[in-house]
């Protein structure tokens, strides 16, 4: 009996090792001023990573270099595409990091614009 106690000990200890540790990173909405006076704004998102002193944040801004043609029987018309292009490029720049989503809330307090909450994780590595 005792043989049999010892021979499972150490399997035991190599699968309390080989638990794998978590990083966690929150995206959130946000509007940035697109003028000096911030009198127009675009909605964006920062996402932020917690150490173990201070929040680590960057921001994804709505760049889009799409037009939208609008003609009229007098005029040809430009003007941005409304499109909002701060998530596809989070979501993809995160996903060549290694995040992996977690969930997705909606985003309802005064802190936040619109839109969705998202968690990330990924694997610390030693």
């Amino acid at each position: 009996m005792v043989g049999l106690v010892v021979g499972a000990v150490p399997s035991l200890v190599a699968r309390q090792q080989a638990q794998t540790q978590f990083e966690y990173l929150e995206a959130t909405p946000i509007q940035v001023p697109s003028t000096p006076n911030g009198a127009a704004a675009w909605d964006g998102y920062r996402a932020c990573v917690a150490a173990s002193n201070t929040w680590t944040c960057r921001e994804f801004h709505n760049v889009s270099l799409e037009f939208a043609v609008e003609r009229s029987e007098s005029s040809i018309t430009m003007r941005p595409a409304q499109q909002d292009m701060s998530l596809p490029k989070m979501l993809s720049v995160l996903g060549t990091e290694g995040w992996q989503m977690v969930s997705a809330v909606p985003a309802r307090d005064r802190s936040s614009s619109e839109g969705f909450r998202y968690l990330f994780k990924r694997p610390v590595t030693p």
